[in-house]
C-alpha cells in the first residue's frame, strides 16, 4: 500500500514520480480494462452510501489538502460543508440545502445525532447522522416498514397525492425528522413548482423502496451463497431481481412488453469476480392496486449457478 498523499506532502513527489507513478499508472488501467462496465455486487446494497469507505474519503480529503494531520473530530462545521460539497454523498439539490442540512446537524439538538454519554463535537454529530442515514435504507426490515407506512398513505389519500421535502418524515415512523428524509427526497424525480418548491408523489416514494429492498435483497443473496468479491454489470444485477421477484414485480397493462432491453437479446449471463481489492427511482403507476410497474420481466431458466467464480 503507497500512501501517494502523505508521500508527496512530505516534500516526496520526486519520489513518487520516479518510484511508483509509472506502475501504479499501469495497475489503475489494467484493472479499469478488465473490469470495464463490471462493478462489485455490494456496491447496489449501500444505498445511499457506505458509512466506512467514505471516512476513508473523508481522509483523503484532508490528507491532500491540509499541511498538517488533520484529525477528523477536530473538523469544523465548515471543514464538514466542504467535504460534503466534493464528495456529495447527501445528494443536496443546492449549496443552501447542504449548509441548512450539516448545520442542523451539528448545531441542532436532537437524540439522533446528539449523545449522554460520548463527545458531541461537530464531526461526533455528523457521524452519528451517517450512520443513522445508512442503517434506515440498508436494513431490508426497516424499509419494509417503510414501504408499509407510504401504501397506508396511498390508501388514504392516493397513490398521486404528493409531499414536499418538510413534510416527507411524517409518512415514516423509522424516518425521526427531515435531515434524515434529505437525501432519500432527493435521489427520487420531483416536480418543481412555479414558487421553487418541489414534491414528490406517493406511488414515487413507494416504488423507490421497492426497488430499494428488492436490490439489498438480491445482493445479500448473492454475498451468502457466492462471495462479496463478484461483479456483474447493471444489466445482469437487474435479470438477477426480475427473477427472485418475478411474483411481485406486475405489469397489468403491458408495457414493458413495448420495452426493448439488451437481455432481452442476450439472455445468458456471465458474471466476473475479482481477485481482491475494495472494490432509485422507478416509474409507477396511479393505480393504487398496481404494484411495481415499468420493470421488464425476463424468462430466464438459469439458476443461480451461472454466476461463475475465476
Amino acid at each position: 500500500y503507497i500512501n501517494s498523499s502523505a508521500l508527496r506532502r512530505n516534500g516526496g513527489d520526486f519520489l513518487w514520480d520516479f518510484y511508483f507513478k509509472a506502475l501504479a499508472t499501469t495497475i489503475f488501467k489494467h484493472t479499469q480494462r478488465v473490469r470495464d462496465e463490471f462493478v462489485p455486487v455490494p456496491i447496489f446494497g449501500r444505498y445511499p452510501f457506505d458509512w466506512q469507505l467514505l471516512l476513508d474519503d473523508v481522509t483523503e480529503y484532508f490528507s491532500s489538502h491540509e499541511t498538517v494531520n488533520k484529525q477528523l473530530q477536530d473538523l469544523s462545521v465548515q471543514e464538514i460543508i466542504d467535504v460534503v460539497a466534493i464528495l456529495k454523498p447527501l445528494r443536496c439539490a443546492t449549496a443552501s440545502q447542504r449548509q441548512k442540512l450539516i448545520e442542523a446537524v451539528t448545531q441542532q439538538p436532537d437524540a439522533v445525532w446528539e449523545s449522554d454519554h460520548d463527545d458531541n463535537g461537530a464531526f461526533q454529530k455528523f457521524s452519528r447522522y451517517m450512520r443513522e442515514e445508512q442503517r434506515l435504507f440498508q436494513d431490508p426490515r426497516t424499509i419494509k416498514n417503510m414501504e408499509r407506512d407510504v401504501s397506508t398513505a396511498i390508501v388514504e389519500r392516493g397513490a398521486a397525492a404528493s409531499v414536499f421535502l418538510d413534510q416527507i418524515h411524517f409518512l415514516f415512523e423509522d424516518i425521526r425528522n427531515v435531515e434524515l428524509a434529505t437525501p432519500f427526497f432527493n435521489t427520487m424525480r420531483t416536480e418543481t413548482l412555479k414558487s421553487g418548491e418541489k414534491k414528490v408523489e406517493l406511488w414515487r416514494i413507494r416504488n423507490t423502496l421497492f426497488c430499494l429492498y428488492y436490490l439489498s435483497s438480491v445482493v445479500r443473496e448473492i454475498v451468502l451463497q457466492k462471495n462479496p468479491k463478484v461483479y456483474v454489470t447493471k444489466q445482469q444485477i437487474l435479470d438477477l431481481v426480475y427473477k427472485q421477484f418475478e411474483h411481485e414485480i406486475i405489469d397489468p397493462q403491458g408495457i414493458t412488453d413495448l420495452i426493448v432491453t439488451e437481455a432481452a437479446a442476450a439472455p445468458s449471463m456471465s458474471v466476473q469476480q475479482s481477485k481482491s481489492g475494495r472494490d432509485g427511482d422507478n416509474d409507477g403507476d396511479d393505480d393504487q392496486q398496481k404494484h411495481v410497474t415499468m420493470l421488464p420481466l425476463q424468462d430466464d431458466d438459469d439458476d443461480d449457478d451461472s454466476i461463475q467464480s475465476d
